[in-house]
Protein backbone atom coordinates (compact mmCIF):
# COMPACT_ATOMS: atom_id res chain seq x y z
CA UNK A 1 0.00 0.00 0.00
CA UNK A 2 3.09 2.35 0.68
CA UNK A 3 4.52 1.77 -2.67
CA UNK A 4 1.07 2.44 -4.01
CA UNK A 5 0.23 5.39 -2.63
CA UNK A 6 3.90 6.61 -2.59
CA UNK A 7 4.49 5.93 -6.76
CA UNK A 8 0.96 7.07 -7.49
CA UNK A 9 1.94 8.88 -10.83
CA UNK A 10 1.64 8.55 -14.58
CA UNK A 11 4.86 7.34 -14.78
CA UNK A 12 3.60 4.48 -12.19
CA UNK A 13 0.35 3.68 -12.90
CA UNK A 14 -1.55 1.27 -10.18
CA UNK A 15 -1.84 -1.26 -12.95
CA UNK A 16 2.09 -1.83 -13.21
CA UNK A 17 2.44 -1.32 -9.33
CA UNK A 18 -0.09 -4.03 -9.02
CA UNK A 19 1.51 -6.51 -12.01
CA UNK A 20 4.91 -5.44 -10.36
CA UNK A 21 4.56 -6.65 -6.59
CA UNK A 22 2.28 -9.89 -7.87
CA UNK A 23 5.18 -10.49 -10.66
CA UNK A 24 7.45 -10.66 -7.68
CA UNK A 25 5.10 -12.98 -5.02
CA UNK A 26 4.63 -15.36 -7.79
CA UNK A 27 8.56 -15.49 -8.79
CA UNK A 28 9.45 -15.69 -5.62
CA UNK A 29 6.86 -18.72 -4.51
CA UNK A 30 6.39 -20.50 -8.26
CA UNK A 31 9.57 -19.44 -9.89
CA UNK A 32 9.83 -17.96 -13.43
CA UNK A 33 7.26 -18.84 -15.76
CA UNK A 34 7.05 -16.58 -19.20
CA UNK A 35 3.86 -17.68 -19.42
CA UNK A 36 1.99 -16.01 -16.32
CA UNK A 37 4.38 -13.77 -14.66
CA UNK A 38 6.01 -12.15 -17.52
CA UNK A 39 4.78 -8.60 -18.84
CA UNK A 40 5.86 -6.96 -22.15
CA UNK A 41 8.65 -4.18 -20.67
CA UNK A 42 7.80 -0.74 -21.39
CA UNK A 43 8.71 1.36 -23.95
CA UNK A 44 10.89 3.78 -21.84
CA UNK A 45 12.30 3.29 -18.53
CA UNK A 46 10.23 5.08 -16.05
CA UNK A 47 11.64 8.41 -14.01
CA UNK A 48 13.10 7.32 -10.53
CA UNK A 49 11.43 8.49 -7.96
CA UNK A 50 12.97 11.75 -6.42
CA UNK A 51 13.88 11.63 -2.74
CA UNK A 52 12.68 14.62 -1.29
CA UNK A 53 14.50 16.56 1.21
CA UNK A 54 13.44 14.98 4.23
CA UNK A 55 14.57 11.61 3.51
CA UNK A 56 17.24 12.83 1.54
CA UNK A 57 18.91 14.36 4.42
CA UNK A 58 18.64 11.12 6.17
CA UNK A 59 20.26 8.98 3.57
CA UNK A 60 23.11 11.57 3.63
CA UNK A 61 23.31 12.91 7.41
CA UNK A 62 26.34 11.57 9.45
CA UNK A 63 24.99 13.55 12.59
CA UNK A 64 27.34 12.31 14.86
CA UNK A 65 30.74 13.61 13.41
CA UNK A 66 30.16 17.30 15.43
CA UNK A 67 29.45 14.86 18.62
CA UNK A 68 31.58 14.45 21.51
CA UNK A 69 31.48 10.45 22.48
CA UNK A 70 28.94 11.37 25.43
CA UNK A 71 26.88 12.99 22.88
CA UNK A 72 27.18 10.38 20.32
CA UNK A 73 26.28 7.56 22.90
CA UNK A 74 23.73 9.27 23.78
CA UNK A 75 22.13 10.09 20.19
CA UNK A 76 23.00 5.90 19.66
CA UNK A 77 20.54 5.28 22.91
CA UNK A 78 17.61 7.18 21.38
CA UNK A 79 18.01 5.47 18.34
CA UNK A 80 18.03 2.30 19.92
CA UNK A 81 15.08 2.96 22.71
CA UNK A 82 12.89 4.23 19.89
CA UNK A 83 13.34 1.49 17.68
CA UNK A 84 12.49 -0.65 20.65
CA UNK A 85 9.18 1.47 21.67
CA UNK A 86 8.02 2.16 18.44
CA UNK A 87 8.17 -1.38 17.39
CA UNK A 88 6.62 -2.08 20.50
CA UNK A 89 4.21 0.36 21.17
CA UNK A 90 3.56 1.32 17.05
CA UNK A 91 3.62 4.75 15.98
CA UNK A 92 0.46 6.26 17.13
CA UNK A 93 0.99 4.92 20.60
CA UNK A 94 4.59 6.34 21.19
CA UNK A 95 5.54 9.33 22.77
CA UNK A 96 8.79 11.49 22.37
CA UNK A 97 8.49 11.45 26.31
CA UNK A 98 7.90 6.88 26.10
CA UNK A 99 11.03 7.48 24.15
CA UNK A 100 13.43 9.72 26.25
CA UNK A 101 12.41 7.25 29.30
CA UNK A 102 13.22 4.33 27.78
CA UNK A 103 16.91 5.54 26.71
CA UNK A 104 17.18 7.09 30.33
CA UNK A 105 17.54 10.73 29.50
CA UNK A 106 15.36 14.03 29.63
CA UNK A 107 12.51 15.03 27.35
CA UNK A 108 14.54 17.97 26.15
CA UNK A 109 17.68 15.31 25.42
CA UNK A 110 15.39 14.03 22.68
CA UNK A 111 15.12 17.56 21.24
CA UNK A 112 18.83 17.88 21.31
CA UNK A 113 19.10 15.39 18.53
CA UNK A 114 16.08 14.66 17.28
CA UNK A 115 13.50 17.73 15.89
CA UNK A 116 10.58 15.45 16.47
CA UNK A 117 9.68 12.04 16.56
CA UNK A 118 9.09 11.89 12.74
CA UNK A 119 12.68 13.00 11.91
CA UNK A 120 13.54 9.96 14.53
CA UNK A 121 11.37 7.72 12.61
CA UNK A 122 13.02 9.22 9.07
CA UNK A 123 15.98 8.02 10.21
CA UNK A 124 15.43 4.58 11.54
CA UNK A 125 12.97 3.61 8.59
CA UNK A 126 16.12 4.96 6.48
CA UNK A 127 18.07 2.72 8.02
CA UNK A 128 15.82 -0.04 7.88
CA UNK A 129 15.74 0.08 4.19
CA UNK A 130 19.45 0.48 3.47
CA UNK A 131 19.86 -2.16 5.17
CA UNK A 132 17.46 -4.27 3.44
CA UNK A 133 18.34 -2.75 0.06
CA UNK A 134 22.04 -3.56 0.61
CA UNK A 135 21.31 -7.01 1.12
CA UNK A 136 18.43 -6.99 -1.86
CA UNK A 137 21.84 -5.85 -3.92
CA UNK A 138 24.49 -8.71 -3.35
CA UNK A 139 21.87 -11.41 -4.71
CA UNK A 140 24.19 -13.57 -6.40
CA UNK A 141 25.03 -13.80 -9.93
CA UNK A 142 22.21 -15.34 -12.11
CA UNK A 143 24.71 -16.33 -14.74
CA UNK A 144 26.02 -19.07 -12.02
CA UNK A 145 24.43 -22.01 -12.38
CA UNK A 146 24.20 -25.72 -10.84
CA UNK A 147 24.62 -26.70 -7.21
CA UNK A 148 27.50 -23.98 -6.74
CA UNK A 149 24.88 -21.02 -7.98
CA UNK A 150 21.69 -23.47 -5.59
CA UNK A 151 23.90 -22.64 -3.19
CA UNK A 152 24.73 -19.00 -3.36
CA UNK A 153 20.99 -18.38 -4.32
CA UNK A 154 19.89 -20.60 -0.68
CA UNK A 155 22.55 -18.63 1.48
CA UNK A 156 21.44 -15.22 -0.02
CA UNK A 157 17.61 -15.73 0.69
CA UNK A 158 18.68 -16.78 4.17
CA UNK A 159 20.23 -13.71 4.83
CA UNK A 160 17.73 -11.50 2.78
CA UNK A 161 14.96 -13.33 4.72
CA UNK A 162 16.89 -12.43 8.34
CA UNK A 163 17.56 -9.41 7.11
CA UNK A 164 13.73 -8.61 6.06
CA UNK A 165 12.30 -9.66 8.77
CA UNK A 166 15.04 -7.61 11.30
CA UNK A 167 13.92 -4.27 9.47
CA UNK A 168 10.20 -5.26 8.95
CA UNK A 169 8.58 -3.86 11.88
CA UNK A 170 10.53 -0.31 11.59
CA UNK A 171 9.33 -0.73 8.23
CA UNK A 172 5.73 -1.26 9.40
CA UNK A 173 5.82 2.09 11.97
CA UNK A 174 6.91 4.05 8.48
CA UNK A 175 4.34 3.06 6.90
CA UNK A 176 2.15 4.21 9.59
CA UNK A 177 4.04 7.38 9.86
CA UNK A 178 3.02 7.66 6.25
CA UNK A 179 -0.34 7.41 6.97
CA UNK A 180 -0.65 10.79 8.55
CA UNK A 181 1.62 12.17 6.29
CA UNK A 182 1.37 12.28 3.11
CA UNK A 183 4.98 13.94 2.27
CA UNK A 184 6.11 10.97 3.88
CA UNK A 185 4.63 8.72 1.84
CA UNK A 186 5.98 10.67 -0.97
CA UNK A 187 9.48 10.09 0.67
CA UNK A 188 8.60 6.32 1.28
CA UNK A 189 8.38 5.92 -2.78
CA UNK A 190 11.68 7.36 -3.78
CA UNK A 191 13.19 5.82 -0.72
CA UNK A 192 12.26 2.42 -1.59
CA UNK A 193 12.89 2.92 -5.60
Amino acid sequence: AVVQRALSSPAYPRSRVNDALADIVHRTLAGFDPDVNVHERCPEHPPRARLGPGIREVLVEDATEHLSPGGAGTRASLLKAGHDVLVSRGYHGTRVDDIAAAAGVSHGAFYRYFDNKDHLIRLLAAQAIRTVSMTLAAIPDSAVTGPSGSAALRRWLRRYDTTNAAEAAMIGVWVDATADDPSLSVESGAALD
